[in-house]
Parts: structure tokens; C-alpha cells; sequence
């Protein structure tokens, strides 16, 4: 029973450290010239991810969340 007690604290606290480590940024951050589309439309839920960085989305094409999803789309040529 004591093993087990221990087990289980030790993986708590693996656990806890884990979550609070502080974010590593990458130091090779690439990003596409625009700005994403914006879309205020309220999303019941969100879909799978198509993208996760513009490095992904071929040519000129931004990876934005649009239509509940991550995906490449068009950038925008002013934020507004």
C-alpha cells in the first residue's frame, strides 16, 4: 500500500512540474507578411486543425483560425 501511495505522489508531482514549466519560445519564429482574416462569428465548436504555423500553408497563404478552423487562407493586406 505504501508503494503504491508513493507511486502516486510521485506522479503528481511529475505531472504539476510539467504543467508549470514556463513556455521555450523558438528562436527561428517564421511568419508570412499580412494579417490574418478576421471572423467574428461565434463557433459552436472547433474543428481539427488543417495548419499549425504559416510554414505549413503553401506560397503566400497564412495558417489562421477561419470558419472554426486552423487552416491557410488569403491574408489580409491591413488589419482592417
Amino acid at each position: 500500500m505504501k508503494v503504491l501511495s508513493l507511486y502516486l505522489l510521485t506522479v503528481t508531482i511529475l505531472l504539476c512540474c510539467n504543467m508549470a514549466r514556463p513556455e521555450i519560445k523558438k528562436k527561428n519564429v517564421f511568419s508570412k507578411p499580412g494579417y490574418c482574416p478576421e471572423f467574428r462569428v461565434p463557433c459552436p465548436f472547433i474543428l481539427i486543425p488543417k495548419c499549425r504555423r504559416d510554414k505549413g500553408c503553401p506560397d503566400t497563404l497564412k495558417c489562421c483560425f477561419f470558419y472554426c478552423q486552423m487552416r491557410c487562407v488569403d491574408p489580409w493586406e491591413s488589419p482592417e
